[in-house]
């Protein structure tokens, strides 16, 4: 990653419409996604972050990491 780089991190997003028995299903499985995003994330950093704070890290915000952050908590392999 460039030293001058930032990564971005948040929570899965997606606009619904329709009946409400559609946006359950539609709510369930974004849930799914976010479930999955998580264990891509922490199969990466191999325990460098728990999964607490990771979550808490991206939670109902945006979670914008400098590239010096990302080296420390295992997100990438090096600066450059």
């Amino acid at each position: 990653m460039g030293q001058g780089a930032f990564l971005l991190i948040h929570e899965i997003s997606a606009q619904m419409g329709g009946k409400i028995g559609d946006i359950d299903d539609t709510s369930i499985f974004l849930k799914k996604l976010q479930t999955r995003m998580v264990d891509i994330y922490m199969e990466r950093v191999q325990g460098k972050i728990s999964r607490a704070s990771f979550i808490h890290g991206c939670k109902r915000k945006d979670w914008w990491l400098s590239a010096e952050e990302c080296l420390k908590l295992g997100f990438i392999d090096e600066v450059w």
